[in-house]
């Protein structure tokens, strides 16, 4: 969860100490002299060098700056452990509040269930029994010393992540963001964490960059980054402890806060490409989802409950993070292998077919689109559901020496036939438009041809996707041929660039231009390449540096990868969200 410190080689203007521990004057910050470890690196958790000679790292040069290098990342990797420990710790805390008898379990998903019937029992260590806490006074985040990131969060940042959720004027717009942000503290502050980041990626200055004299005003700025992050984990952990209060009753209002927030902390991970700490965050979010919903079919009666004839609709940010949540899930058990943990739910929340169009009425109880939040249909990732349900089948009849070729090609069959049938329609714009047009566009909205190629590019990687699971037998060629996916996708990817919003639209398509570009041929591989130069600074931001970086190693390896594998190359499970 944490950030690392750039700024920590700027003068801060304290008075240093020519006997300070070489660390300390490598990092050109105060020491407190005591020995064998000075307190400021211990504070750190950093390695304290406080021996009498000069370290032969410290010529001025080479080494000396490789030394720095390596100490900023110390710097990082210990903080961000120890916020990891602190967030481990307070849902501990709250778990052994409400159920002394259970136990916090550190397992991955990877490691633990995969079931999706149980999916209560996350690493959490089970449900959370909460009662709602009276006469609770309500705090506003201070807007008034971060007016201008705020804004920033708002107008750029979530345009940025969500490129293609743009509802119109009479479903209430954006409003409700505002409105979380202004409510919502942990939230607030994780947002202008991922605001201040995203301005650090706008003037070219990533968080490993060699800080510039020019920029004394923005590492001030930059400085108050953890402060943020701590502050956020510390609201949070209010926010769970009033959660886990005594009691046997769920506060559901509370519940979606607190889900929020662990969404947003979880976006704010996969944004910075922190490893894979976004994993106890979605563990986290779903426990709290199916104490929101614990019965897939309550999930219609829940919206309906909650309408009120105000408007803004007061169902949209349930909507959102459902949305989000669903998709986070699936994208990741794609990367773990394993089946979806909140598969039931796909059916109730985002239905593969909704039977209804949405350009008719504005129906907020009515099922949840996914073309509205990532430019992909609800068939779409059912059907990437479906997908990973036959690989978990497939490695499980390997595991236990059971794996017959024919009856793989035989279940992979009507899959693929699906989806050439799905491209098929999509191509000739036969799919209902899945969002309300709206009277007045305002911005960069998304071109209908645009969005019809997202969906294509889609299901490619789908059908791509779908012939790897089938390897190292070779499919019937009539059925799935990849060399054709890819020479259509390796044709579609290049126009994105040009649109209104293009980069951010490939931004929204990660994971398809990873899994198209990892199983390209040698000869169409310059195409990715100038693709990614075309994003320019956008490659050291987030998951488009991930994607760039799981590519060019599954290249340099050139030999047979399946999707999972190669969303784990970089030594942590990658979610392309």
């Amino acid at each position: 969860m944490a950030m690392a410190p750039a700024w920590s080689l700027v003068p801060s203007g304290k008075p240093r100490s020519s006997g300070g521990c070489w660390t300390c004057r490598l990092r050109r910050k105060k020491c407190a002299e005591n020995r064998p470890e000075c307190d400021t690196c211990r504070a750190l958790e950093i390695t304290c060098f406080f021996q009498d000679d000069k370290p032969e790292w410290m010529d001025g040069g080479r080494k000396q700056r490789q030394m720095v290098e390596a100490i900023k990342a110390q710097v990082k990797r210990q903080a961000s452990q120890r916020r990891d420990r602190r967030y481990l710790d307070m849902m501990k805390a709250g778990d052994d509040e409400s159920s002394p008898n259970k136990t916090l379990s550190a397992s991955s998903p990877a490691d633990g269930q995969t079931d999706g019937q149980t999916d209560a029992q996350t690493s959490w260590g089970g449900q959370l029994p909460i009662r709602p806490l009276q006469n609770e006074p309500q705090r506003d985040p201070d807007y008034s010393s971060n007016p201008h990131l705020a804004i920033i969060y708002f107008d750029f940042v979530f345009s940025y992540l969500f490129p293609f959720y743009q509802p119109p004027a009479l479903a209430g717009g954006r409003g409700w963001m505002l409105e979380v942000l202004q409510s919502n503290r942990p939230l607030f502050h994780s947002a202008i964490s991922l605001a201040t980041s995203f301005v650090a990626m706008l003037r070219g200055i990533t968080l490993e960059g060699k800080p510039s004299q020019g920029d004394y005003c923005f590492f001030r700025m930059m400085r108050k980054l953890d402060a943020q992050l701590e502050l956020g984990l510390t609201e949070l952990q209010k926010e769970v402890r009033s959660l886990n209060a005594v009691g046997s009753l769920f506060d559901r209002t509370k519940g979606l806060a607190v889900m929020q927030s662990v969404i947003q902390m979880l976006l704010f991970e996969v944004a910075m490409s922190d490893k894979d700490n976004w994993r106890m965050h979605l563990d986290a979010a779903i426990a709290l989802f199916v104490q929101i919903v614990p019965h897939p079919p309550q999930w219609s009666d829940m919206l309906v409950d909650m309408h009120d004839h105000e408007w803004p609709p007061p169902q949209s940010p349930i909507r959102f993070y459902a949305a989000t949540l669903l998709y986070v899930d699936v994208l990741s058990s794609v990367t773990f292998a394993q089946a979806p943990r909140l598969q039931r739910y796909l059916h109730h929340v985002i239905p593969k077919d909704p039977c209804h169009n949405p350009a008719l009425e504005l129906d907020f109880t009515g099922p949840v689109l996914l073309d509205d939040y990532f430019g992909l249909d609800n068939w779409i990732l059912h059907t990437l559901a479906d997908l990973t349900a036959l690989d978990v089948w497939k490695r499980s009849q390997k595991h236990h020496g059971t794996l017959d070729a024919p009856e793989l090609q035989s279940r992979a069959k009507p899959l693929a036939s699906a989806i050439k049938a799905r491209l098929a329609q999509v191509e000739q714009h036969k799919m209902q438009p899945l969002l309300l047009r709206d009277p007045i566009e305002v911005g960069q909205v998304v071109r209908p041809e645009t969005r019809i190629q997202c969906q294509m590019l889609w299901l490619l990687a789908l059908l791509a996707h779908l012939s790897v699971i089938v390897s190292p037998w070779p499919a019937d060629k009539s059925d799935i041929d990849i060399d054709w996916c890819l020479d259509r996708a390796a044709h579609i990817f290049p126009l994105l660039p040009s649109q209104p919003s293009g980069a951010m639209q490939l931004r929204a398509l990660a994971w398809p231009l990873c899994v198209c570009a990892c199983l390209s041929p040698p000869h169409a591989r310059d195409t990715y390449r100038t693709l990614m130069l075309q994003l320019g600074p956008l490659t050291t931001f987030g998951i488009m540096k991930e994607v760039n970086d799981i590519i060019q190693k599954v290249w340099s390896l050139d030999e047979p990868c399946d999707i999972s594998k190669c969303l784990n190359l970089l030594g942590h499970a990658v979610l392309l969200v």
